[in-house]
């Protein structure tokens, strides 16, 4: 196992090289970049010394607690997917991270963003979760991140509903594919919630194989350009709203016509006595039960009558 400490960043800090007569100290200092990728690191000691940094890769690495780095406070980008992390923590004081990059942890519940005002993309896929169990979300940590965040990515972590994230008015891309999304007017119901929309990846969720599924989210999102990966053309979209607007006239006016008629004659919608033969006014013809032969019927002027 290997400890990341400040002596292994001044002696292999790759591509980082020294400056001529340039001294660990003030090469420490003057780090940006951090490149410690798939190092075999399961701890992170005091790094205070390169306060200067804004991009740390620690992906594909055996870290199980999310490394402090509160001294950089001009840390932008986190890198560490692909690691044994169970709990998003010592974030909240890096107050100008703007990407964080979580995937293929085994963290079940996202939190510890108060503080992250600036955050605009957060990457937390294929989380390795107890059987049973999905990727839950901490509502005070959304909220900080509300008016921030533009991408999410969270796939893979067997959401059966979007609803937590409704909150994000500003997000511009949802990759949610391989999840348990089953139910088409839910999932509606959200994306009315995101104005801003451009990007929604559903690959691989039940509702999927469920017919026009398409059809409703395009009508239900103005500015949703890319499907699964599929351009959304504006004629593909002026088509689907005239022939729902087409419907929904033809439900209406079928409604309205069924409302005047019940009104034009009250109680019709009950029950409706079967229609009776009316009775014709006028004399009858009078029955006559003694047999007449015909010839008798033609010489009795009286039968006329």
């Amino acid at each position: 196992m290997v400890q990341l400490t400040e002596e292994l960043v001044a002696r292999s800090n790759i591509p980082v090289k020294y400056k001529k007569g340039e001294k660990v100290p003030h090469y420490l200092r003057r780090l940006t970049h951090l490149y410690f990728a798939n190092r075999n690191i399961d701890c992170v000691d005091d790094l205070s010394a390169c306060h200067s940094l804004s991009v740390v890769y620690l992906y594909d690495n055996r870290l199980r607690k999310v490394p402090r780095f509160s001294f950089a406070s001009h840390l932008t980008h986190l890198y560490l997917q692909n690691n044994q992390l169970y709990r998003m923590e010592n974030l909240a004081n890096l107050h100008n991270l703007t990407k964080l990059y979580l995937g293929g942890n085994c963290i079940s519940v996202v939190e510890d963003l108060n503080g992250l005002k600036y955050l605009q993309e957060l990457h937390i896929e294929n989380q390795h979760l107890a059987p049973g169990e999905k990727l839950l979300f901490e509502p005070r940590s959304l909220q900080a991140v509300a008016m921030s965040l533009c991408v999410v990515n969270v796939s893979g972590n067997r959401l059966d509903n979007l609803v937590d994230l409704a909150c994000l008015e500003n997000l511009n891309q949802c990759i949610t594919t391989n999840n348990l999304l089953h139910n088409v007017k839910d999932l509606v119901a959200v994306l009315t919630c995101w104005p801003l929309l451009f990007r929604l990846d559903l690959v691989g969720n039940p509702l999927c194989q469920q017919a026009k599924f398409k059809d409703e989210i395009i009508t239900a999102t103005s500015k949703l350009g890319l499907l699964d990966g599929k351009e959304i053309k504006t004629i593909t979209r002026e088509f689907l709203l005239n022939w729902k607007a087409q419907k929904e006239a033809r439900k209406k006016a079928k409604h309205c016509s069924k409302c005047k008629l019940a009104t034009a004659v009250p109680g019709m919608h009950k029950d409706i006595s079967p229609l009776t033969r009316p009775k014709i006014p006028g004399r009858t013809i009078p029955y006559r039960s003694s047999y007449q032969h015909p010839s008798q019927i033609f010489h009795n002027p009286s039968y006329y009558l």
